[in-house]
């Protein structure tokens, strides 16, 4: 027959170790994080040819003066008698300055610039709104 005592004790101990393995995943996990990361650090740092290129993007607000998309966007509307959605419309702008069409980050940040633009100059009366055309707003011109 087995002791109460000795049933408690290895209990504890099962208990004790089953901390002791929680306790080291955790640190496991967290060292194979801090891995992960000094070895991206280091890839960003490492000069040979075998490191992947990522292309810098930039805020659309730095590549553009004031107005300047404006000064774009209202002869392709004047021109469109019925009206542009906004992806056209940043496929004119980037058209316009000559940037990437293939680079969707900036695309979809341009759009997105585009629209605010357009939903201020809506408000002044200076574009109509056409409705939507596959989910996206099309812009006439009110002028």
């Amino acid at each position: 027959m087995v002791s109460p005592q000795i049933v408690t004790t290895l209990q504890n101990k099962a208990e004790q170790v089953e901390k002791y393995i929680i306790d080291t995943e955790a640190k496991l996990a967290a060292a194979r994080a801090d891995l992960a990361h000094i070895r991206a650090t280091l890839a960003l740092f490492q000069a040979d040819g075998d490191t992947p290129e990522y292309p810098v993007h930039m805020g659309v607000h730095r590549l553009f003066k004031r107005g300047e998309i404006w000064s774009v966007i209202h002869p392709a509307l004047t021109d469109a008698p019925d009206g542009l959605d906004t992806r056209e419309l940043a496929a004119v702008v980037i058209a316009a300055k000559g940037l990437d069409p293939n680079d969707k980050i900036f695309r979809a940040s341009l759009t997105l610039s585009i629209l605010q633009i357009l939903r201020m100059r809506h408000k002044r009366g200076h574009v109509g709104d056409g409705g939507r055309r596959r989910g996206v707003r099309v812009w006439i011109s009110s002028r």
